[in-house]
């Protein structure tokens, strides 16, 4: 590496740790809603993360993810995103204990994985403001998970036992088969969008999107469709019995406050 090119990197990365540091990242959710027999229980949000930099000059959403990445900077951002909620959990739940608060899922990072800190701040987090766990969920993606497995089950040891979910996203089946789940601590998944647009969950197809759907319901394990663009697929997957569906169809990104806001309003009407 140049001494340009060193120099040009501790820049960047001084430039995101005070974007991090000074709240200029925000926080938008996509609600992620029960279909079918699932509709009984409550939905749940998910986290997602926007830089107001981005925002403001129309790049696309997400490109600091790779630089975060390259830096080891998004245990960092984990945090910052896990205390804005918790904060935003708690001023809920000590406004209106009897409304129902809505539940969060939170990407995981893999730097998270190996940061023995990430866990201990989640229980500090419960412990201190005396919250219910099950309000707070965590994602993480197929292959990273299959990857760094050790780490997750050390992570899923500490977190399920206190009561938070887990979900494995871009779920294909090609990497971790539906049995190995429960041992990693996963109780949900989020079959890979691919395989929701090309029909291959279809009753009709006999493809593996079917095969994981089937195995994954005998284990117990929630499925949720993501990417659902079209009402014909929200209803196809709905006379599947699949428990979830995420994407256009259902409700797009919007300002977490916004969401929370329509959440109460819909709780006290």
């Amino acid at each position: 590496m140049t001494v340009s090119q060193q120099m040009a990197r501790e820049e960047t990365t001084g430039r995101l740790v005070e974007a991090i540091t000074q709240d200029q990242f925000i926080l938008y959710g996509q609600p992620i809603v029960p279909i079918g027999a699932a509709q009984e229980s409550s939905g749940y949000i998910e986290v997602l993360v926007r830089y107001l930099e981005e925002e403001r000059t129309l790049l696309p959403p997400g490109g600091f993810f790779e630089v975060l990445e390259s830096l080891n900077l998004m245990s960092v951002l984990d945090r910052w995103v896990l205390s804005r909620v918790m904060r935003a959990l708690v001023g809920q739940y000590n406004a209106q204990k009897n409304w129902n608060v809505p539940r969060y899922s939170v990407n995981l990072s893999v730097d998270s994985l190996y940061a023995n800190e990430f866990c201990n701040l989640v229980r500090e987090y419960f412990r201190k403001y005396h919250l219910p766990p099950d309000k707070l969920r965590f994602e993480i993606d197929e292959s990273d998970a299959q990857v760094h497995a050790i780490e997750l089950v050390r992570v899923t040891s500490i977190l399920n036992p206190i009561g938070c979910g887990f979900t494995l996203t871009s779920y294909t089946g090609k990497l971790l088969p539906p049995a190995s789940l429960p041992s990693l601590g996963m109780d949900a998944v989020k079959i890979d969008g691919k395989l929701i647009a090309d029909g291959s969950l279809s009753a009709a197809t006999p493809a593996r999107g079917k095969a994981i759907h089937l195995m994954c319901k005998d284990l117990g394990i929630r499925i949720i469709a993501e990417m659902v663009e079209y009402q014909e697929t929200l209803e196809m997957l709905n006379s599947l019995g699949v428990d979830y569906a995420q994407g256009y169809a259902v409700a797009r990104p919007a300002p977490l406050q916004s969401l929370r806001s329509a959440a109460q309003s819909r709780q006290t009407n």
